[in-house]
């Protein structure tokens, strides 16, 4: 009896493989960004960095400006919500959300 895999194989899709690519490094230059101004080491990317103080209201705008100069996305009245910007991963994603759109 020949054996038959039970699992399948998904093979790299190079849009895929280049969008994930993309995230990973807006992550790291995200995370660059903010250990310029604090210390980051400890901290996971979910982390709220807003609900652990390291952000006040004048650091929210900065940081507005830095992704839109940084990543060429334009950050609409109706993107200035909390979850947007709380984290690593939750700017990551907002990104994300943002160039897909423009495709």
């Amino acid at each position: 009896m020949d054996f038959i895999p039970t699992r399948s194989i998904r093979l790299p899709h190079s849009e895929s493989n280049t969008s994930s690519k993309a995230m990973r490094e807006h992550r790291t230059t995200i995370r660059e960004f903010l250990g310029q101004y604090f210390h980051i080491g400890g901290i996971s990317d979910s982390e709220d960095i807003f609900s652990l103080g390291f952000v006040d209201s004048m650091f929210a705008m900065q940081l507005v400006l830095f992704l839109e100069r940084t990543f060429d996305v334009q950050v609409e009245d109706d993107d200035l919500v909390m979850d947007n910007f709380k984290s690593v991963d939750s700017m990551t994603a907002f990104l994300a959300r943002k160039e897909s759109a423009t495709v």
